[in-house]
């Protein structure tokens, strides 16, 4: 496998690495420590489900800003990142590596 694909698998293993970090310390340890919503356990799955949709559409964003780079054609990896972001960032790899012509291009020109 070429360079340019391990360094876009890598960015995103880094990001959703990053994101599942975030959503692990979120639930565990501010919303438990900080916040005292124990009795109220509604407050509490609202609060983390409304984390993982704002880190989801960050992803849709990241997502939509390289395909726009690398000019690949994808219509619907955006609309699965916002519900997943993990099969949004495996649609969206798989979309790269099949393009290799263009990603390739690309980079040669960086």
């Amino acid at each position: 496998m070429p360079d340019q694909y391990f360094r876009l698998i890598s960015k995103y293993a880094l990001i959703l690495a990053i994101f599942l970090s975030i959503e692990y310390i979120y639930s565990n340890y501010v919303v438990d420590k900080l916040f005292d919503i124990h009795e109220n356990s509604t407050l509490n799955v609202t609060s983390s489900t409304g984390l993982k949709i704002l880190l989801n559409i960050l992803m849709a964003l990241i997502i939509n800003a390289d395909t726009n780079r690398l000019k690949i054609k994808t219509e619907y990896v955006t609309i699965v990142t916002l519900l997943s972001k993990h099969i949004g960032v495996f649609a969206f790899l798989l979309y790269a590596i099949l393009d290799k012509d263009k990603l390739d291009n690309q980079t040669n020109k960086d």
